[in-house]
């Protein structure tokens, strides 16, 4: 036998190309096992002299000769900080149901922030759980996959598996992906290569007669059943190491190579404050496009000149930005010709601009024929500036205060529609209307990244990000992210309406009172 093989299972003559005329037998047990590698302690990689395979050979994967076992219960999470700088950060974690978290599941506390103590840390260095940063990926949907992943790639493969999560979506993608025969429909589905990889793992332990059981359960909890503390700890274990990227755990952890997932194409993308180039794993159409807009957007912004405070709630590009692009979809999908006007005069922040005549000075002869008018912004008397719709937020002329009055108790009758938002409409009343829209759609970001100023314009327009709507369907007590979206579309059109409606009057008034 070969002595490189005896001990690391290894040939460097074969691994080079050249002829070794020793015998290399596929079923030999290493006897050069490396016991910092098993203990997840082994930092020396390929300079390691002793062997980090698994006994049982590439000929047959791992575990698929292990007796038959009971179902092994594994909770599964991720977590995602996109205000974390100087990048967003993305992390996974794995908790299994051994013997202690079955035995010690019901004195844990409920509460997560208690899971954070002294006494709770040292408590739950016995429970088994796993956990890494992620940096070949980006989001929360990739990192749920990540775990997933994760658990069916450390177990044998004819261990039967129970796993629960607490993302919908990752479940309801691994079945979509599972049951599309098309292979361009699999291309262009989101994490591309995590679902490639599950498929894989999922047909390997198929057959090998493992069965892999799937359930969901839900997250953020006061619950003391075992899912939910499993979920608790899953949730704890994801926030530690994704603040902690230096210390995965096991500390031989590293990053999934996903670019060995892919079946067909390998493309690669350079985000911005990243060193490393990064696999694009979504649709690349999609992506594109979502490029494409970014960079319109960075030329637009670059477009504006700098004008002084006076000026600036006139400024032509004051109100645009994401939030408006996002309440453009919902405009195209759902709005009426009216919305898609008011739309328009909100993107240009053109709401409080009409025509005007061109004042003249008094030694200047009036010339025969209709007087000239310009595009000018309608005055507030009370405060003597302008009109603008940053200016409505904060504004305390009556007509102004008398708006948003009126624009709180159609948003709250709105609200009131549906049974399940009482409970938040307990907690938050007595809330300015500009309140009562930020407390549902907080900035997404970091607090300086935005002007508190422009951001509550925005929400008085209807504009609110896309990316707050989950979280506000949840405080308001839906069941789903697709029972309250629909709710949350009407109430972007009500502020549309409501604030249009609102400068046409105005409009309406300044034209009555000029003089012919």
């Amino acid at each position: 036998m070969c002595p490189r093989w005896y001990r690391k299972k290894r040939c460097s003559r074969q691994e080079g190309g050249q002829r070794c005329s020793a015998a290399h037998p596929l079923d030999h047990v290493p006897h050069g096992f490396c016991f910092d590698f098993y203990r997840g302690k082994c930092r020396r990689g390929d300079a390691c002299k002793f062997s980090h395979e698994i006994p049982g050979g590439p000929a047959a994967p791992w575990g698929a000769n292990v007796p038959a076992v009971p179902a092994v219960h594994v909770y599964t999470d991720g977590s995602h900080d996109p205000a974390s700088l100087p990048q967003p950060t993305s992390s996974w974690a794995v908790t299994v149901c051994d013997v202690w978290l079955r035995d010690n599941y019901q004195c844990l506390p409920v509460d997560e922030q208690q899971l954070k103590t002294r006494s709770n840390e040292a408590l739950l260095r016995k429970a088994t759980m796993l956990g890494s940063s992620i940096t070949c990926t980006c989001g929360i949907y990739p990192a749920e996959l990540q775990a997933i992943a994760r658990t069916l790639a450390s177990f044998p493969v004819s261990c039967p598996l129970h796993l629960y999560s607490d993302s919908q979506g990752a479940l309801a993608g691994i079945v979509a992906y599972e049951r599309e025969l098309n292979e361009r429909q699999r291309l262009r589905m989101a994490a591309r290569p995590l679902l490639q990889l599950i498929h894989h793992l999922l047909a390997v332990r198929t057959a090998h007669g493992a069965s892999t059981e799937w359930s969901h359960v839900k997250a953020h909890t006061q619950r003391a059943d075992l899912p939910s503390v499993g979920n608790r700890l899953s949730d704890y274990q994801a926030n530690i190491v994704r603040q902690r990227p230096e210390q995965p755990a096991p500390l031989c952890l590293q990053q999934l190579p996903l670019d060995k997932c892919e079946n067909h194409l390998c493309l690669f993308e350079q985000p911005p404050g990243h060193a490393a180039p990064r696999l694009l794993s979504d649709d690349i159409r999609r992506t594109a496009l979502a490029q494409l807009k970014a960079s319109e957007q960075v030329r637009k912004q670059s477009e504006i000149r700098p004008v002084s405070p006076a000026s600036a709630d006139d400024q032509q590009t004051r109100l645009f930005g994401p939030e408006v692009l996002d309440l453009s979809l919902v405009v195209r999908r759902r709005g009426s010709p009216a919305h898609q006007c008011a739309l328009l005069r909100v993107a240009t922040n053109s709401l409080h601009l009409c025509w005007q005549p061109v004042p003249r000075g008094a030694a200047r002869p009036v010339p025969p024929g209709p007087p000239k008018q310009s595009l000018r912004p309608m005055l507030c008397k009370e405060c003597r500036c302008s009109m603008s719709v940053a200016h409505l937020t904060c504004c305390l002329a009556p007509k102004a205060m008398r708006f948003r009055a009126q624009l709180l108790s159609a948003v709250l009758a709105l609200l009131r529609s549906e049974p399940c938002t009482a409970q938040w409409l307990s907690d938050n009343r007595g809330l300015s209307v500009g309140n009562t829209l930020r407390k549902l759609f907080p900035p997404c970001g970091p607090a300086a990244a935005h002007d508190e100023r422009t951001y509550m314009a925005r929400l008085l327009c209807g504009a609110f990000p896309a990316r707050s709507g989950p979280a506000a369907i949840r405080a308001l007590g839906f069941p789903s992210s697709d029972s309250g979206r629909a709710l949350l579309e009407s109430l972007r059109l009500l502020c549309l309406e409501r604030i249009d409606a609102f400068y046409g009057r105005l409009k309406e008034a300044a034209a009555v009172h000029t003089p012919p």
